[in-house]
């Protein structure tokens, strides 16, 4: 068994030289660009002039509380109104939206625990993975069963 890589015998040398290109590389086709999650004309229409849950600025893109490739919908009560970066913070789980939205999106909340269960809504609101610990249940002490008459003498 070797514990480190052979070493070579002659080191690689390059043969011919790298000449510079002339013109740069392009590309032959447009790239298909789609949004990340669409929304619709009722969620567009929610968040006209609203500002941002997190930080207050216009917001311009309607944040899915529960994506819709997830089993989202296109009602309005999914979306909350968002800037472009907190929208993509929330998207990378790097943002906490609950203490926000506790005070005065409850409606929206209870809307997207309709797609999925409260572990999963609440870690995607929260960024963070939720875990849950067994619960140890207490051995009971060796004696007579509860509720007979020698199980708690009188004096």
């Amino acid at each position: 068994m070797h514990s480190s890589p052979p070493a070579r015998k002659t080191p690689l040398k390059r043969t011919t030289a790298i000449a510079p290109r002339e013109q740069p590389l392009a590309r032959r086709t447009a790239r298909k660009r789609r949004p990340i999650s669409p929304a619709s004309p009722a969620q567009k229409a929610k968040i006209a002039g609203a500002r941002c849950v997190h930080c207050g600025a216009p917001a311009t893109d309607p944040m899915h509380l529960w994506p819709r490739d997830l089993g989202g919908c296109d009602d309005p009560s999914c979306v909350l109104p968002g800037c472009r970066t907190c929208h993509r913070a929330f998207d990378e789980g790097a943002l906490d939206l609950l203490a926000d939205l506790v005070r005065h999106h409850k409606a929206e909340i209870a809307h997207a625990q309709l797609h999925t269960d409260p572990i999963s809504l609440l870690e995607r609101l929260t960024g963070c993975k939720v875990v849950l610990h067994a619960r140890h249940t207490r051995q009971r002490e060796p004696g007579p069963p509860p509720g007979s008459p020698t199980a708690h003498p009188t004096p």
